[in-house]
């Protein structure tokens, strides 16, 4: 009977032993990193450790040797954990480590915390299309002018077109002879006077009539 219990106690030591050994050969298991990402992020953002082996211990160290333990988060397979920069956290540097039974580990990579973000680029001030516009007094001027004679011109042709019309249309009516004829002497009337503006024009000052405007004070305007 006593050799039977131990038999059993040599049995359960022997198991035990063994038991022993693997989870100390498991845990005995140093972490590895192979990288993080991102490697720039800001307070509340998540960051990813890749490697093998990894455990929850996460440690964060700045070159300041100040160091923080933010809550960890690893895969079954120990290839990747997580966690979340502190909101509180300063800019700057800092180092990734993982701590595990055997060992630590520190990542090749660092870890940058941005605060605040970027700067807010200059104001963008679009300026109105001027394509075929005035853009000063000069060139406004010199398209009133250029376009009051095509105006009157077009006015002094539609006239006589009008009248033209009457008389063909009268039919030897006398009243629509006469308002025809009433028409185109107006017509007459204006493309003198037309004609009259455009030598005063001329004669004051000859740019008003061609390409450019030159008024005292205001410049060439081509």
């Amino acid at each position: 009977m006593a050799k039977h219990y131990w038999r059993s106690y040599i049995i359960l030591a022997i198991f035990w032993s063994l038991f022993c050994s693997i989870q100390f050969s498991v845990a005995a298991v140093t972490p590895k990193i192979t990288g993080i990402n991102p490697t720039k992020a800001v307070p509340g953002q998540t960051v990813e450790i890749f490697g093998t082996n990894l455990v929850k211990n996460i440690k964060i160290e700045s070159f300041d040797e100040k160091f923080y333990t933010p809550i960890g988060v690893v895969n079954s397979q120990g290839t990747t954990a997580s966690f979340d920069i502190p909101l509180d956290f300063s800019a700057g540097l800092y180092k990734v480590s993982v701590t595990g039974p055997s060992g630590s580990v520190t990542s090749p990579q660092n870890l940058e915390v941005i605060v605040g973000g970027s700067e807010f680029s200059a104001p963008v001030y679009p300026t109105a299309p001027t394509q075929g516009l005035p853009t000063d007094l000069g060139q406004l001027i010199q398209q009133i002018f250029t376009w009051s004679l095509g105006i009157l011109g077009i006015s002094v042709f539609v006239m006589f077109f009008y009248s033209g019309f009457l008389w063909l249309t009268s039919a030897g009516n006398t009243s629509r002879v006469g308002e025809a004829k009433t028409h185109m002497t107006n017509a007459v009337f204006g493309a003198i006077l037309l004609l009259s503006s455009y030598l005063i024009l001329y004669t004051i000052n000859p740019d008003f009539v061609i390409n450019t405007v030159n008024l005292p004070g205001l410049g060439a305007i081509k």
